[in-house]
C-alpha cells in the first residue's frame, strides 16, 4: 500500500515565499493591492504558470474580480512602488483592435529563466513601506471635504 503525502494540493497554487509574506511591503499593502496581486496571480496559473511579464489583465478583470472602480488605479502604483507586481507595457482604452490590456510581471515569480526579482525585499521597514505607499496613492487621494460654513456666498444670495 503506497503512503499518500499529506501536504500534495490538488489543484493550481501560486507559491509565496513567507518571507515575502512577512516583508514590510506585502504588509502595508492595502486590500485592493493584495487582490491585484492575486488577480495577476490567476492569470499566471491562466496561463499555465508561464509568461510572467505578459500576463494581461484588464482593468474590467480587476474591477470584475472585488478590486472597486476607483481603487483600481492606487492600487497598481503602490503595488509597482512596494516592488509587489510592476506593468510590464502600458495598455490602452479604444474600440476594437485599438484596445490592448497592460501586461504584468509578478515579482516573487521567475521570468522565463531568470530568477525572481524580490523587489518588495528592498524595503527594509515599515516606516519606509508606509511612506512608499502613501507617496504612491497620493494622486488619488480625494481633497479633503470644505467646511461649508466657510464657503463664500452666491452674488445671487448677495443681491438680495
Amino acid at each position: 500500500m503506497a503512503s499518500r503525502r499529506s501536504n500534495r494540493i490538488a489543484g493550481q497554487f501560486d507559491a509565496r515565499l513567507i518571507e515575502m509574506l512577512e516583508s514590510p511591503a506585502y504588509r502595508v499593502a492595502s486590500l485592493s493591492c493584495r487582490m491585484i496581486l492575486d488577480r495577476i496571480a490567476i492569470e499566471h496559473a491562466h496561463h499555465g504558470g508561464k509568461d510572467n511579464g505578459k500576463l494581461p489583465v484588464t482593468f474590467d478583470d480587476f474591477v470584475d474580480y472585488g478590486v472597486h472602480r476607483q481603487a483600481v488605479s492606487p492600487a497598481l502604483a503602490e503595488g509597482e512602488a512596494l516592488g509587489l507586481f510592476f506593468i510590464t507595457e502600458h495598455g490602452r482604452a479604444g474600440i476594437g483592435d485599438f484596445r490592448s490590456s497592460n501586461k504584468f510581471r509578478m515579482a516573487h515569480r521567475p521570468v522565463g529563466n531568470e530568477e525572481a526579482g524580490n523587489e518588495w525585499n528592498r524595503i527594509k521597514t515599515i516606516k519606509a513601506a508606509k511612506a512608499i505607499a502613501k507617496t504612491a496613492r497620493a494622486p488619488w487621494r480625494r481633497p479633503a471635504k470644505r467646511d461649508k460654513r466657510h464657503h463664500r456666498p452666491s452674488t445671487m444670495a448677495a443681491i438680495s
